[in-house]
């Protein structure tokens, strides 16, 4: 009882003398939580400490009196709801990337799929070893090797997808990065420009400034008019040069 309700119990295969212990790991409603199933001649037992939808479905329906099959539907939906969570992540994943492409994306929302795809990549791989290991023989009771190679498949394909969502993750994150450093380029130039405007109008303030006893035009009437219009006339320049090359 304990193995089966330790949130951080691994997916695993315990034999006893009358029955065996497996310990799977499933979607709940709030994270991925473990579920004991414990299998023996008479009964199938399953343990868990949060609510699993695809187990109340299976309660619902008439139950199989094959333990092979019995077990195999349990697996089937947990795995089901494996695949339902993993379209979610793709959905939410979608529209991160539109916001990505318009610089909007959100670095908090990218690194909590993040996480969930290394939870789920960490459960997805202890699962299809459980269910290698049966179809091994590890549990003699469990002898029907068709069914459980269908699940050991279908798990391996929903590890491919979690792959395919990692990899789209890391492009979602190198286009957000890319956004803000073009942002910050962009920011940059602006500087740049207004720093490369008020560059020779400061240099010649900044001669005018010194304290020489003859400087040109510092004691003509219009001088100090005459300057200001030079220093206008770079602007102008200045701009134009740079509205040339864009």
């Amino acid at each position: 009882l304990k193995c089966a309700l330790d949130r951080r119990e691994k997916p695993r295969i315990d034999k006893k003398d009358k029955y065996s212990l497996i310990i799977f790991r499933s979607v709940s409603k709030t994270s991925i939580t473990p579920i004991g199933i414990i299998i023996s001649k008479n009964f199938v037992m399953t343990i868990h400490r949060e609510e699993i939808l695809s187990l109340q479905t299976l309660m619902e329906e008439e139950t199989p009196n094959d333990v092979n099959k019995i077990v195999y539907e349990i697996f089937s939906g947990l795995i089901k709801e494996f695949s339902q969570n993993l379209e979610d992540i793709e959905d939410r994943l979608d529209k991160i990337e539109e916001k990505a492409i318009r610089a909007e994306s959100n670095m908090g929302q990218i690194f909590a799929l993040k996480k969930n795809i290394i939870y789920l990549r960490k459960a997805l791989s202890g699962d299809r070893e459980v269910v290698e290991h049966i179809i091994s023989g590890a549990i003699p009771i469990l002898k029907n090797k068709t069914l459980f190679n269908m699940l050991f498949i279908e798990l391996s394909q929903l590890i491919d997808t979690e792959e395919l969502i990692k990899d789209r993750l890391t492009g979602v994150l190198e286009v957000h990065l890319s956004s803000i450093s073009n942002k910050l380029n962009e920011v940059m130039k602006s500087f740049t420009v207004i720093a490369s405007l008020l560059l020779i109008p400061m240099l010649i303030s900044g001669i005018y400034g010194m304290n020489f006893r003859v400087l040109p035009l510092s004691q003509h009437d219009y001088g100090f008019w005459f300057s200001l219009g030079f220093m206008l006339i770079t602007v102008v320049l200045m701009l134009l040069f740079f509205k040339i090359r864009k």
